[in-house]
């Protein structure tokens, strides 16, 4: 093999390798949230974790609030060892509102399947803000919102 062949496999499997599991980065605002829901049903704390940007701000429920990327996996990671470790995630179509070119808003709804059956009290709206760097979308914010209790 020659060099030039070798420099560029250097480049190339890295690439390779942290697409293969389909998580690279979105190259649109939507794709955020199937990338996200893709990470939560294969609970994957790495699909998670090039998600969100350094400085992002995750609400996981009214009383908490992450700050940065390494507190919002370790969050994500504890409730995937717990209530979420057997749900899969399924959303209902995403709205995309951009704020600017490189800013967009997204709001869908996500039903927790559990055992193949839509789980009763834990469907969330989805609110996550996703901004645009070198062409690629992150989520930098974002929250689950509480259950509507009819009231």
């Amino acid at each position: 093999m020659t060099r030039s062949s070798l420099k560029a496999l250097a480049f190339v499997v890295p690439f390779l390798c942290l697409c293969s599991t389909g998580f690279c980065q979105s190259s649109s605002p939507q794709g955020v949230a199937d990338l996200f829901v893709k990470a939560w049903n294969a609970h994957d704390m790495k699909g998670f974790e090039r998600l969100f940007t350094h400085d992002a701000i995750w609400v996981p429920v009214a009383e908490a609030m992450d700050k940065g990327r390494a507190g919002i996996v370790k969050d994500l990671s504890e409730a995937h060892k717990t209530w979420a470790r057997t749900t899969q995630m399924k959303r209902d179509s995403v709205t995309v509102l951009r704020v600017t070119r490189d800013i967009a808003t997204l709001f869908f709804h996500a039903h927790f399947v559990v055992d193949g059956k839509v789980a009763q009290g834990i469907d969330r709206a989805m609110i996550m803000v996703v901004k645009k760097n070198s062409g690629k979308w992150f989520l930098t914010a974002g929250q689950l919102t509480k259950q509507h209790d009819g009231a």
